[in-house]
């Protein structure tokens, strides 16, 4: 896309009218207070529209195979985050999973970094 950002923006406009439809249609089951919907759109609509922003920035710097991999850490710091601000309990479980995961991007930045350095000396091209 030749800006992501305003395309983005452009997706979360086009949602707006489905969300209002079933919005809608589920009113007669459900409980409205207005803390709640400000709540609600501040954390889905601004939340989100700041971590594009930033995701898009960072995007700038980043390979395809770097962008890739650090979004693989998404899970992980959503989990750091709900033991940090929910103080959600650490488990040996939890601790071995991101292990695992942490430990796979590593080896993929580790081997990409490799591959790139073999093929660099190569006569071959490197692929794209």
């Amino acid at each position: 896309a030749l800006d992501p950002l305003s395309q983005n923006a452009g997706n979360f406009v086009r949602a707006i009218p489905m969300t209002l439809v079933v919005s809608l249609a589920a009113l007669r089951f459900r409980h409205l207070e207005t803390r709640g919907v400000v709540l609600a759109i501040v954390s889905g609509a601004v939340t989100s529209g700041l971590g594009y922003v930033a995701w898009y920035a960072a995007l700038r710097s980043l390979s395809a195979t770097r962008a890739s991999l650090v979004q693989l850490l998404v899970p992980v710091i959503t989990v750091a985050g709900g033991l940090i601000v929910l103080r959600e309990p650490l488990s040996v479980r939890l601790v071995i999973s991101a292990a695992i995961v942490i430990g796979g991007i590593a080896l993929a930045l580790t081997g990409a970094e490799r591959y790139q350095m073999a093929t660099s000396n190569s006569q071959f091209p490197t692929p794209k």
